[in-house]
Parts: structure tokens; C-alpha cells; sequence
């Protein structure tokens, strides 16, 4: 595999995670009244779980575009390469 086929595999991989926690985040915040253990009423809730996702998914975009960015480096510098071969 290549540096750009690894890059572009990993972005997919990230944009499937996002796409599948975005739909949990949303059935997550449909429980009303929010989930809890009655024992504790300091308990963490479905809501908060769902806030937890929600910060997930944005640490993912953030790896997207990161990934994006590697992937342009990559393929520019490939460009530059053949461009360097192509003078030889």
C-alpha cells in the first residue's frame, strides 16, 4: 500500500466512525426523560453520554482534515517527484 492509499483508507475509516456516532448521539439524546441509575443521583446520564459523543465526533473531524491535509502534502510531493522524473 501506498502513503496515499494508507492516508485515504484512514480518512474513510474516520468519516464512517463520525457518520455512525452521530446517528447513536442523536437515538442517545431521544431518551427522555434521560437514562440514569436511580441509586446515584450523581449518575452519569444518556445525555451526558451523548455529550461525550459529541466531542468524539468533533476529535474526528479534526482527524479528517488532518488526514486531508496529509493526503495533499502526499500527492503534491508525488507530483513534484514525477515532475523531477520527467526532467531527467
Amino acid at each position: 500500500m501506498t502513503i496515499e492509499e494508507v492516508l485515504v483508507d484512514a480518512a474513510a475509516a474516520v468519516k464512517s466512525a463520525r457518520d455512525v456516532l452521530e446517528q447513536k448521539e442523536l437515538a442517545l439524546r431521544d431518551i427522555l426523560p434521560p437514562c440514569s441509575d436511580l441509586d446515584d443521583p450523581y449518575s452519569i446520564t444518556s445525555e451526558d453520554a451523548a455529550d461525550y459523543i459529541y466531542t468524539a465526533r468533533y476529535a474526528l473531524d479534526d482527524a479528517e482534515c488532518a488526514i486531508n491535509d496529509l493526503i495533499k502534502a502526499a500527492n503534491a510531493r508525488s507530483l513534484s517527484r514525477d515532475k523531477d522524473e520527467e526532467v531527467k
